[in-house]
């Protein structure tokens, strides 16, 4: 069984007197959501459609980037799912050392996602001894930032052999396991004396 209504709302649209212009939809672990342009025209679409009538696709897709994001925030787990992934990101500062305060946050502020905006998860700036460190999820990655600390050298420098990418002073880690390995790294000694 077909579950895309595509075809319906076409013979809806018809049977009204209008056209299908275009028309978006979207299955995830969330539920399905969509969105459908009709258009009623003194000079009907036709075949002319997938030429001249590329304009319904931006329309459509401003649309259902408005719906997600709608869904994205009314989601009633999502407070709960913020909550943990900002207390795991944390942990990655908190795990460095058990004997000493160095290298834990002294400061954290909440952040739009830099990678997927208000769509996702808030990234976190950590101030610690050395600085601002920028901190968040980045589809399967997270995004790791020293910039604003008092660190002088780059991704490359401090993680040469890591095989993931390295721009200026910011490193994408795999998980939180290596994101911790990083930020300890970040907060050793030799790196802050350098």
């Amino acid at each position: 069984m077909n579950d895309d209504p595509t075809q319906k709302i076409r013979d809806f649209a018809k049977e009204i007197g209008w056209e299908l212009a275009s028309s978006q939809q979207s299955w995830g672990g969330k539920g399905h959501s969509g969105v459908a342009l009709l258009v009623k025209s003194p000079t009907p679409l036709g075949d002319a459609y997938d030429e001249n009538y590329s304009w319904t696709l931006g329309l459509v897709g401003d649309a259902m980037k408005q719906v997600e994001l709608h869904n994205h925030r009314e989601d009633p787990e999502r407070p709960k799912r913020e909550a943990k992934i900002r207390e795991d990101l944390l942990k990655c500062f908190t795990k460095i050392s058990t004997t000493s305060r160095y290298g834990q946050a002294v400061y954290v502020r909440e952040i739009p996602n830099e990678y997927w905006g208000e769509m996702g998860e808030p990234w976190l700036i950590v101030t610690t001894e050395i600085g601002h460190v920028k901190i968040g999820w980045r589809k399967r990655v997270i995004e790791i930032d020293w910039s604003d600390t008092d660190i002088k050298s780059s991704a490359e420098d401090l993680f040469p052999d890591e095989n993931v990418t390295k721009i200026d002073k910011m490193i994408h880690a795999w998980g939180y396991e290596k994101a911790t390995e990083y930020i300890k790294k970040l907060h050793s000694s030799e790196v802050v004396n350098a």
